[in-house]
């Protein structure tokens, strides 16, 4: 149980300090998203175990009041058996606890990487929309039917090339900018 309370501190300490910072750049966003789905999955694990302590210790505890050679020790395993159930119970509470934080971190990420999803949408959205309205303006205004010709395939193909370049450019923004880690779950002290 001792493992698992410098556990419990380890994986607390490093959600607060991710969760503690004001701004994130975009790009470590997924970087901090996967870390802690791999201490949700850690604290799943550990949070297992541990219902499994808890049969275990009943379980050696009814052979002990059971068996007829530990009569003249019962006095002092009882006091144990009860601390250590008390122990086990404060462990339970603070892995509850610890994956109560742990999804509200992921929570947290979840939001801001939606955020980020949006936005990009959005953006994407407006240099589509100029493309096919420079695209429908040509279009409408020209006199003759257009024809397939060597201009026509160099025109098509730079247009791709913008859409692409702006498309990375606008990716490269959004993984640069900071964003701002709004977590009000809990009093910051210091």
């Amino acid at each position: 149980m001792h493992r698992y309370l410098d556990l419990h501190r380890i994986i607390w300490e490093k959600i607060a300090d991710v969760k503690e910072k004001t701004k994130v750049r975009g790009k470590d966003i997924v970087e901090f998203s996967g870390k802690i789905d791999d201490y949700s999955k850690t604290v799943n694990l550990v949070d297992s175990r541990i219902k499994q302590m808890d049969t275990y210790l009943h379980t050696r505890e009814k052979i002990a009041k059971t068996d007829p050679d530990f009569k003249e020790f019962l006095g002092m395993m009882e006091y144990r058996y009860e601390t250590l159930g008390d122990t086990l119970t404060y462990i339970q509470d603070l892995w509850e606890m610890t994956a109560n934080y742990v999804k509200s971190a992921k929570s947290l990420f979840s939001d801001l990487h939606q955020e980020i999803t949006q936005k990009s949408v959005e953006n994407l959205t407006v240099v589509t929309s100029i493309g096919v309205g420079a695209s429908l303006i040509e279009l409408f205004t020209a006199t003759t039917m257009p024809e397939f010709t060597l201009f026509g395939a160099i025109y098509f193909v730079t247009l791709g090339l913008i859409g692409f370049t702006a498309n990375k450019i606008i990716k490269m923004i959004g993984a640069r900018r900071k964003y701002e880690l709004a977590d009000e779950d809990y009093l910051k002290i210091g």
